[in-house]
Protein backbone atom coordinates (compact mmCIF):
# COMPACT_ATOMS: atom_id res chain seq x y z
CA UNK A 1 0.00 0.00 0.00
CA UNK A 2 0.86 3.68 0.22
CA UNK A 3 2.61 3.27 3.56
CA UNK A 4 5.03 0.76 2.08
CA UNK A 5 5.79 2.58 -1.15
CA UNK A 6 8.49 4.70 0.48
CA UNK A 7 9.22 2.59 3.56
CA UNK A 8 12.71 1.10 3.98
CA UNK A 9 13.59 -0.98 7.00
CA UNK A 10 12.26 -3.92 8.98
CA UNK A 11 8.66 -5.15 8.87
CA UNK A 12 7.94 -7.23 11.94
CA UNK A 13 4.90 -9.46 11.61
CA UNK A 14 3.34 -12.72 12.62
CA UNK A 15 3.56 -15.70 10.25
CA UNK A 16 0.50 -14.77 8.19
CA UNK A 17 1.22 -15.78 4.58
CA UNK A 18 -0.27 -12.52 3.28
CA UNK A 19 2.82 -10.67 4.46
CA UNK A 20 5.09 -12.68 2.15
CA UNK A 21 4.39 -10.13 -0.61
CA UNK A 22 6.40 -7.54 1.32
CA UNK A 23 9.53 -9.68 1.12
CA UNK A 24 9.71 -8.77 -2.56
CA UNK A 25 9.88 -5.01 -1.85
CA UNK A 26 13.41 -3.69 -2.12
CA UNK A 27 14.65 -2.28 1.14
CA UNK A 28 12.15 -4.18 3.32
CA UNK A 29 13.31 -7.03 5.53
CA UNK A 30 10.65 -9.13 7.23
CA UNK A 31 11.37 -10.29 10.75
CA UNK A 32 9.31 -12.58 12.93
CA UNK A 33 7.46 -11.88 16.12
CA UNK A 34 8.65 -13.89 19.11
CA UNK A 35 5.22 -13.79 20.77
CA UNK A 36 3.61 -15.50 17.79
CA UNK A 37 6.38 -18.11 17.67
CA UNK A 38 6.09 -18.60 21.43
CA UNK A 39 2.38 -19.34 21.04
CA UNK A 40 3.22 -22.34 18.82
CA UNK A 41 5.38 -23.80 21.57
CA UNK A 42 2.63 -23.19 24.14
CA UNK A 43 0.26 -25.13 21.89
CA UNK A 44 2.78 -27.99 21.66
CA UNK A 45 3.04 -28.47 25.43
CA UNK A 46 0.41 -31.24 25.50
CA UNK A 47 2.05 -33.47 22.89
CA UNK A 48 5.72 -32.41 22.94
CA UNK A 49 6.20 -31.19 26.49
CA UNK A 50 9.98 -31.55 26.92
CA UNK A 51 11.11 -29.83 23.70
CA UNK A 52 8.42 -27.14 23.99
CA UNK A 53 9.44 -26.36 27.58
CA UNK A 54 13.08 -26.20 26.57
CA UNK A 55 12.44 -23.54 23.92
CA UNK A 56 9.96 -21.67 26.11
CA UNK A 57 12.57 -21.40 28.86
CA UNK A 58 15.07 -19.88 26.42
CA UNK A 59 12.44 -17.46 25.14
CA UNK A 60 11.64 -16.50 28.74
CA UNK A 61 15.27 -15.49 29.25
CA UNK A 62 14.95 -13.13 26.27
CA UNK A 63 11.71 -11.65 27.57
CA UNK A 64 13.25 -11.18 31.01
CA UNK A 65 16.11 -9.20 29.46
CA UNK A 66 13.65 -7.01 27.53
CA UNK A 67 11.58 -6.45 30.66
CA UNK A 68 14.60 -5.37 32.68
CA UNK A 69 15.73 -2.96 29.98
CA UNK A 70 12.28 -1.34 29.88
CA UNK A 71 12.09 -1.24 33.69
CA UNK A 72 15.44 0.52 33.98
CA UNK A 73 14.64 2.76 30.99
CA UNK A 74 17.76 1.72 29.09
CA UNK A 75 18.44 3.88 26.02
CA UNK A 76 18.02 2.37 22.56
CA UNK A 77 21.77 2.50 21.96
CA UNK A 78 22.52 0.66 25.20
CA UNK A 79 19.73 -1.86 24.48
CA UNK A 80 21.45 -2.86 21.25
CA UNK A 81 24.75 -3.34 23.10
CA UNK A 82 23.12 -5.38 25.86
CA UNK A 83 21.19 -7.49 23.34
CA UNK A 84 24.39 -8.24 21.44
CA UNK A 85 26.14 -9.30 24.62
CA UNK A 86 23.30 -11.10 26.40
CA UNK A 87 20.59 -12.08 23.89
CA UNK A 88 22.68 -13.22 20.93
CA UNK A 89 24.15 -16.19 22.85
CA UNK A 90 20.63 -17.24 23.93
CA UNK A 91 19.33 -17.02 20.36
CA UNK A 92 22.33 -18.88 18.97
CA UNK A 93 21.83 -21.63 21.55
CA UNK A 94 18.12 -21.81 20.69
CA UNK A 95 18.74 -21.95 16.91
CA UNK A 96 21.45 -24.58 17.34
CA UNK A 97 19.22 -26.72 19.53
CA UNK A 98 16.29 -26.36 17.12
CA UNK A 99 18.46 -27.36 14.16
CA UNK A 100 19.48 -30.49 16.07
CA UNK A 101 15.80 -31.23 16.69
CA UNK A 102 15.13 -31.15 12.94
CA UNK A 103 17.15 -34.36 12.74
CA UNK A 104 14.89 -36.22 15.18
CA UNK A 105 11.45 -34.58 15.04
CA UNK A 106 9.19 -35.78 12.18
CA UNK A 107 9.06 -33.35 9.20
CA UNK A 108 5.33 -32.72 9.69
CA UNK A 109 5.71 -32.00 13.39
CA UNK A 110 3.02 -30.14 15.28
CA UNK A 111 5.74 -27.64 16.19
CA UNK A 112 6.18 -25.50 13.07
CA UNK A 113 9.56 -24.23 14.19
CA UNK A 114 10.80 -27.82 14.13
CA UNK A 115 9.35 -28.50 10.70
CA UNK A 116 11.62 -27.99 7.71
CA UNK A 117 8.67 -26.88 5.61
CA UNK A 118 6.95 -24.95 8.42
CA UNK A 119 6.73 -21.21 8.70
CA UNK A 120 9.60 -20.79 11.12
CA UNK A 121 8.88 -17.67 13.18
CA UNK A 122 12.05 -18.14 15.17
CA UNK A 123 14.69 -17.81 12.51
CA UNK A 124 18.07 -16.24 12.05
CA UNK A 125 16.21 -13.09 10.96
CA UNK A 126 15.12 -12.72 14.56
CA UNK A 127 18.70 -11.67 15.25
CA UNK A 128 17.82 -8.46 13.44
CA UNK A 129 15.96 -7.22 16.50
CA UNK A 130 19.27 -7.33 18.35
CA UNK A 131 21.22 -5.37 15.78
CA UNK A 132 18.55 -2.83 14.92
CA UNK A 133 16.83 -2.30 18.25
CA UNK A 134 13.58 -3.95 17.13
CA UNK A 135 11.33 -5.27 19.88
CA UNK A 136 10.94 -9.03 20.32
CA UNK A 137 7.23 -8.83 19.69
CA UNK A 138 4.67 -6.81 17.77
CA UNK A 139 1.93 -7.96 20.13
CA UNK A 140 2.19 -5.13 22.66
CA UNK A 141 1.37 -2.75 19.82
CA UNK A 142 -1.98 -4.55 19.32
CA UNK A 143 -1.36 -5.13 15.64
CA UNK A 144 -0.19 -7.94 13.43
CA UNK A 145 2.72 -5.92 12.08
CA UNK A 146 5.20 -3.25 13.12
CA UNK A 147 7.44 -0.96 11.09
CA UNK A 148 10.98 -0.22 12.23
CA UNK A 149 13.22 1.93 10.06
Amino acid sequence: GDKLSSFRGYLQSDGYAGYEQFSAHEGITRVGCMAHARRKFDEALNNHRAPALHVLSMMQRLYRLEHLMRFYKITAEKKVKLRKRLAVPILEEMFSWMNEQLKIVPPKSEIPAFSEDGNNQVSAQTLSFILQGIELSSVKKKKRFHFAA
